[in-house]
């Protein structure tokens, strides 16, 4: 299953608070530091378009990666399916707006994510 993620462009995620979605400010002002960091950069999605909103709400240059990992890893990461949280007392269905599109993957998938071409939708060659 190939999985998305849109993102700030690694010269832009240290936005200012100023700067953030006006969702992203409201959504951290709910949470602690500790849940924020162990969720950062883990949220992806099956659908390219949903991925598509989220770079372009990055209030700055953004970019799509994506991951391929199995159909079953990614049922077991599907924010539905996490009915008893992650590892460190992480919820991610408190925070979901959709969990049967969002995942909540581990860093070690996430290392792997690469950059797509966001005109084809295909991998860009690393």
């Amino acid at each position: 299953m190939l999985l998305y993620r849109g993102q700030p462009t690694a010269e832009t995620q240290a936005l200012t608070r100023a700067r953030m979605s006006t969702w992203l400010r409201s959504a951290l002002a709910t949470v602690t530091h500790a849940d924020m960091m162990l969720a950062m950069g883990r949220w992806f999605t099956d659908d390219l378009e949903i991925a598509q909103w989220y770079a372009d709400d990055a209030n700055g240059p953004s970019e799509i990666v994506c991951v391929e990992i199995s159909d079953d890893v990614a049922e077991a990461f599907r924010v539905s399916n996490l009915d008893e949280g992650l590892p460190g007392g992480l919820d991610p269905q408190r925070f979901s707006r959709d969990p049967e599109r969002e995942f909540m993957l581990p860093p070690h998938i996430t290392a792997r994510a690469v950059p797509i071409a966001q005109d084809t939708g295909r991998r860009l060659a690393a």
